[in-house]
Parts: structure tokens; C-alpha cells; sequence
């Protein structure tokens, strides 16, 4: 298989209600950061179906979403996507989840994901499991089952001995007879918070598959995002597609604004010897002035250390807190790095939507695309979703590259082989030869 394959995130987060202005913009630049395809977020808590809402907290390109409204004060699902990714097959809803096929606008490739968020109320539970029986009962492609299941499967866990073996009995067995595998989570042990001084921590975020979604996918992943808001921690499954990347090399004009690009590409272009070849020693000098740029984007290409210290910090405390209860210097500083990284996601998104402005009115559209695809954490290049040749809409990507070159092998010809259409007799006498 090859490395260069591109990839769908899958952003599954409990929000723990959307009602407050400032918690939605936190929320919205939160999920950005991570990159996603598609978002599926829980106990939204919002019981009418406003667009206008909907935009407070999801990244600007997604513009395309199925909703499952709250009943009061509780619950809440909503699904989102780009319309430029992909496009939606179907959808359905239950009394706890929502599911929709989306077909992908690069590929061939359907995924069928469903959000799920199970009752807290554990009277509930059995008609819970039920519901998703029947929901796996009329799926068919490769499924994603992600989401707040409320439930726990094995006593790890639990950060305590407070374990119900009744109900993890019950959604064990359900998970065997539908066939699914968990995916692991990586990077931590819990997903939940009460928030207490002596916390109870428990898993309750999860990410199943199907065998033949696994077959497709085998290298699907299951990490975990930072936490700036909710008790919850967002869950992230990285799905690998079959769509190579792009090999060629773009030079981003966004480099220049680092001051220490322009030293390293200079120098490395000033490296390569005059010569009589004027055309050669000009490919030679952009050959290294590339290399030069690729070992500068390595170095560089990371978030600023403000975001990665106080993201440090909540990890390393969140992972003391598995396993023994924090002092009260280590909560308060927990607190501040997580005020202080909420003000940076704040101030970051400001900045690229300042900059989106300003370079629209200097440089044009292209770069305002640029701009904006940056400020909401998404960048896509040169994608063509589809090619009509003869009234017919090609989408796999076999068959764009089969009418590609077809088209331009009827412009530029084919080579035919060599033939010699002269006698070698008749130019030269027998004793030449």
C-alpha cells in the first residue's frame, strides 16, 4: 500500500449544551484545530432547528449538516460536512442516534457513520441496545459507529470500583452478536470527568467498525483532542482512503511572512556552482532552493510553543489525575492553561479571519481561498471531484485518469516506432558495406 494516501478525520465530541455564545466560538475554533472530514457532535441541547445557531459552532466550510433536536434540556445530535468533500446519500434517525451515508467527491469511497448518544438513564438502556440492532440491520456500506455511549465494558474502565457488571454484560453481548470491533484509544485511558477534587473518570467515548470497514481501512485510528470546554474529550478516528496525494511541490506564499524562510532558501540557492549551462545551473538552483524549503517546512511547521505548552501541561495533568487525585496548586494550574489555551484558539481564528480580509482586497480570490481554508484548519489542494465526458459524470478516480489521458493523448498524438523507409542498397555500392 502506499504511504501517499489521503485521509478522513472523524471528530466525535459531547459538547455538553450550545446555548452560550462564548462556549460556541470556543467550541468551533476547538474542532478546527483538529482538522476534521466530518463532525459528529452530542448533547448539543438545542431544540430548534436554526441554521443560524448551527453556524456559531461549526467551521464555516462545512456547510452541509443532518440534526437530531433535543427533547427539553437534554440531548442533541448533529452531524456536519463539507458539501466539497462529500455528499449525502441518506440519512436516518432513531430515538438515540442519527445515521447518514455520505459519498466522498474525490472517490467511489461511501462511509456510513453513526452518531450515537446513549441515555444516561440506565432504565433506558436495553431499548438503547435494541435501537442499535436495528440500525445495523439496514446498513450495508462501511460503517463508523462513534459517539457518547454512556456505557462501560470492562472494569478498567472505571478510575473506581463503582462498575455495573449487569449493563457492561448486556452491551458486551450486543456488540459481539452485530459483529463490530472497538478501536482502540491510543493516547489516554478515560474519556469523561465529573471535575471533583477527587475525580471519577470512566470511559464512555467510543468508535466501533464493521469487518468489511475494516478490510478497506486497516490502518483506522482512534486518538484523542484537547479539551478546552465539557467534560467530555473529543475522539478523533483517522480513517485511510485510497486517493494518493499530490507529489508536486507548491512554494506557499505564506512562508515569506517567517523571517527565517528566506535565509535558508537563499542560501541554499546561492549554493550551486556558475556554469557555461545557463538553463542547467537554473534547474539546479530550484532543485536545491525546494529541498532547501522541505527541510525548512519540517522545522517549521508545527503550532507556536504557547499552544503546545499549556497543551502538554493539560495532558501530563490529566494523566496524573487517572491515577491519583490532584493537589489544589495542580488544579489551578490546570485552569489556567485551560483559560489560556481557549484565549489563544480565540485570538488564532481572529487573526486568520483579519488576514482572510486584508488579502482578499490585495490579491484576489485565490488567496482568499487560502486564507479561509487556513483560519477553519482545512487545506485541499487541486481536487476534481467529478469529469463529464459525453453527458456522463465520471467520480471514481480511475476513471478521471482514463478520460484525462485519453483527451490529452488525442490532442498530443502517440509516439509510433521508428521505421526506416529507404533501401540502405541503393545508397551505398556493396564494397561501402
Amino acid at each position: 500500500m502506499s504511504r501517499n494516501f489521503r485521509n478522513f478525520v472523524v471528530l466525535s465530541w459531547n459538547v455538553r449544551g450550545l446555548g452560550i455564545t462564548d462556549k460556541c466560538v470556543v467550541v468551533r475554533n476547538n474542532i478546527t484545530l483538529s482538522n476534521p472530514s466530518v463532525i459528529c457532535l452530542q448533547e448539543t441541547k438545542l431544540a430548534a432547528d436554526d441554521v443560524h445557531s448551527y453556524r456559531s459552532f461549526i467551521p464555516f466550510n462545512f456547510d452541509c449538516f443532518y440534526a437530531c433536536l433535543a427533547a427539553g434540556s437534554r440531548g442533541g445530535l448533529l452531524t456536519a460536512w463539507p458539501s466539497s468533500s462529500f455528499s449525502l446519500i441518506s440519512s436516518s434517525t432513531s430515538s438515540f442516534t442519527i445515521t447518514t451515508l455520505l459519498q466522498s467527491s474525490a472517490s467511489d469511497d461511501r462511509l456510513a457513520i453513526t452518531n450515537v448518544y446513549g441515555p444516561s438513564d440506565h432504565s433506558l438502556t436495553d431499548q438503547f441496545l435494541t435501537d442499535l440492532t436495528g440500525v445495523a440491520s439496514s446498513i450495508s456500506a462501511p460503517w463508523l459507529l462513534i459517539g457518547d455511549f454512556n456505557l462501560t465494558r470492562s472494569p478498567s474502565d472505571k478510575n473506581n470500583a463503582n462498575f455495573n457488571f449487569s449493563l457492561a454484560s448486556r452491551f458486551n453481548q450486543t456488540i459481539d452478536a452485530l459483529q463490530l470491533f472497538e478501536l482502540p484509544l491510543l493516547d489516554r485511558l478515560f474519556t469523561w470527568t465529573n471535575k471533583r477534587a477527587s475525580p471519577t473518570l470512566a470511559r464512555l467515548d467510543r468508535a466501533f467498525i464493521c469487518t468489511g470497514f475494516g478490510e478497506l481501512y486497516p490502518s483506522t485510528t482512534l486518538t484523542s483532542g484537547h479539551r478546552p470546554t465539557s467534560d467530555h474529550t473529543p475522539i478523533i478516528a483517522t480513517i485511510q482512503s485510497k486517493i494518493p496525494k499530490p507529489s508536486a511541490f507548491r512554494l506557499e506564499r505564506s512562508w515569506l511572512l517567517d523571517p527565517s524562510y528566506l535565509p535558508a532558501a537563499l542560501l541554499a540557492w546561492h549554493s550551486v556552482p556558475s556554469g557555461d549551462n545557463e538553463a542547467a545551473v537554473l534547474v539546479a538552483q530550484i532543485k536545491a532552493a525546494r529541498q532547501a524549503s522541505k527541510v525548512w517546512l519540517r522545522k517549521h511547521r508545527s503550532p507556536p510553543h504557547l499552544y503546545h505548552n499549556c497543551y502538554f501541561i493539560i495532558r501530563l495533568l490529566d494523566y496524573l489525575e487517572e491515577f491519583r487525585p490532584l493537589i489544589p496548586g495542580e488544579r489551578c494550574l490546570r485552569d489556567l492553561c485551560s483559560q489560556r489555551l481557549e484565549l489563544y484558539l480565540c485570538q488564532r481564528a481572529a487573526y486568520w479571519k483579519q488576514r482572510a480580509k486584508f488579502r482578499a482586497l490585495k490579491e484576489g480570490d485565490a488567496n482568499t481561498k487560502f486564507f479561509h481554508a487556513r483560519a477553519s484548519g482545512r487545506r485541499r489542494k487541486n481536487q476534481i471531484a467529478t469529469i463529464t465526458v459525453d453527458g456522463v459524470q465520471l467520480i471514481t478516480h480511475q476513471d478521471k485518469s482514463d478520460a484525462m489521458t485519453a483527451y490529452y493523448t488525442s490532442i498530443l498524438g502517440i509516439t509510433n516506432a521508428t521505421s526506416w523507409n529507404f533501401d540502405l542498397s541503393t545508397l551505398y555500392n556493396s564494397e561501402d558495406l
